[in-house]
């Protein structure tokens, strides 16, 4: 079992409390709960206030499984995070609650429904509105308690999304700088610019195939106006179970085809073969499926079918199509059944498998964090009762090292956490356990700018990205031995992976 460690007010988590997340649980079946003794009790049992285990570990830690105040916090969505997260101005628990009680947050929404709501339908004199609002004096002066609240770069250097500082001059220079490309996004496109998608009326450019997906891409609603009409041709084909109509502008069911009424505007949807007393589908020996249409009789296959001649229809393999399916697949006639290997899960897409009973744990870095997320925890609900499934989809996220500089790559061996500091001429690669304690700076000579790094638990060497001394190169895991690995032919490389399996 795990030891939660109160201290100064924030959480901090032992070896083994990341250790009993890592690694599955024991031999107990889904619905049970392993005591100490590594007998197994009903998994309703844990921390319901007895000591059903006879030694108490099933009432150990219940902070932490029932997700209970002062260390967590509890999302209106169910996740669970922990205190130190909430109005940190982030948006945590992926729905904004432990955000929406703090001042800034209220700030932004006195903002937005005292300034931007009154103008919101009035495109064309947007600001002659906002104007007549006071809004622009009031949004200079809340962008000023924004910057001076949440920026953390110095004088000529600029903040990209995930936090990063990069120099000022390395924005909208047609080269991604910051890792979410953010320093070349929407704010370098020139208006007047090429679209070879769909342009906004805020002159936003999106892919084409976001118009009219019920999804407000352009930020100001114009890509789902006049879907009505819209539809994508690609999508409009027999096999779809649809009648593209010859002028273009229509698509209609086939159920809407030959039945006397007029559908398309160009009334392409019916003609003088609809029913014509020979040319039908009773005489057109289709192998399957025959539909009437204005050209004729035409044979189509149902779903999971495919022509190979224009009578004849066999079984399309889908377990053919590549990942149709997490693991394992199984065709048959006209469809197919996706199944998993042993002690995992089918999920009720059908498709996705899960492992059964450990917990899919996530570790990453948020410049001055490392974090660590788990899926599918083993948590109760407030009234101390599991889900149906036993498995509850809102994950725990909280915190192993906090107060860092400027944290990029990280990874773990199971036994410690490394990762890279690019803060500028303190550059490092930094070593602590698995808790976040410990801490030592292993690598400092040499570097230039290194992000992401591997650590590969067979050999005990690290494998890290230098992106201004264009190299990538490894070190042991203590830092006592460091060399260059590749510097040709290789210019700012700036992610890594390994596949130790393979070598």
């Amino acid at each position: 079992m795990f030891r939660l460690l109160l201290l100064a007010g924030t959480v901090a988590y032992s070896s083994a409390f990341l250790d009993s997340l890592m690694k599955g649980r024991s031999n107990c079946s889904i619905s049970q709960f392993q005591c100490s003794d590594n007998r197994c009790i009903a998994v309703q049992a844990q921390c319901d206030g007895k000591n059903d285990c006879g030694d108490f570990s099933d009432e150990k830690d219940c902070d932490f499984i029932l997700c209970r105040e002062p260390s967590f916090f509890r999302c209106k969505n169910r996740r669970c995070i922990a205190k130190l997260f909430v109005c940190d101005r982030e948006n945590d628990c992926e729905d904004f609650s432990d955000e929406s009680d703090c001042d800034y947050f209220k700030v932004r929404k006195t903002l937005f429904m005292n300034y931007i709501a009154p103008c919101y339908d009035k495109m064309q004199e947007a600001n002659i509105c906002l104007k007549s609002h006071g809004f622009i004096a009031a949004i200079h002066f809340f962008l000023q308690l924004e910057n001076l609240a949440t920026s953390t770069c110095g004088a000529g250097e600029w903040q990209c999304t995930d936090k990063i500082c990069i120099p000022e001059e390395w924005v909208c220079n047609q080269e991604i700088d910051c890792l979410d490309g953010s320093d070349e996004g929407v704010g370098c496109t020139i208006n007047d610019h090429e679209c070879d998608g769909f342009r906004c009326t805020n002159n936003r450019c999106i892919p084409k195939e976001w118009r009219c997906d019920t999804h407000d891409d352009c930020s100001d609603g114009s890509d789902e106006r006049d879907c009505e009409h819209h539809f994508d041709p690609t999508q409009c084909t027999l096999d779809q179970k649809k009648f593209l109509c010859l002028d273009g502008k229509a698509c209609v069911d086939l159920t809407n085809v030959c039945n006397g009424r007029n559908d398309c505007l160009d009334k392409s949807d019916e003609g003088r073969l609809c029913n014509h007393p020979e040319l039908n589908c009773a005489t057109h020996n289709c192998s399957h499926d025959c539909i009437s249409l204005p050209a004729g009789p035409r044979c189509i296959c149902p779903a999971g079918y495919h022509n190979v001649n224009e009578k004849v229809c066999i079984d399309i393999n889908e377990c053919e199509e590549y990942g149709i399916c997490d693991q394992h697949c199984r065709n048959s006639p006209g469809s197919y059944e996706c199944f998993c290997e042993h002690k995992y899960m089918l999920q009720e897409d059908k498709r996705t498998c899960k492992a059964i009973g450990g917990e899919a744990t996530m570790i990453f870095s948020s410049k001055t964090q490392i974090r660590l997320e788990t899926e599918n925890s083993w948590v109760l609900n407030g009234n101390g009762q599991f889900p149906s499934s036993y498995l509850l989809n809102s994950d725990l996220l909280f915190s192993i090292a906090n107060n860092l500089k400027q944290v990029v790559g990280v990874s773990s061996d199971g036994q410690h956490i490394y990762w890279t500091d690019v803060q500028s001429e303190h550059e490092a690669i930094v070593r602590a356990s698995e808790d976040g304690s410990d801490r030592e700076v292993i690598v400092t000579s040499g570097l230039g700018l290194p992000e992401d790094l591997e650590v590969d638990w067979l050999t005990g060497n690290i494998y890290f990205t230098d992106a201004q001394n264009r190299h990538i190169g490894v070190c042991k895991n203590d830092g006592s031995h460091c060399t260059v690995l590749i510097n040709k032919d290789i210019r700012k490389p700036r992610g890594i992976a390994l596949n130790v399996n393979d070598g």
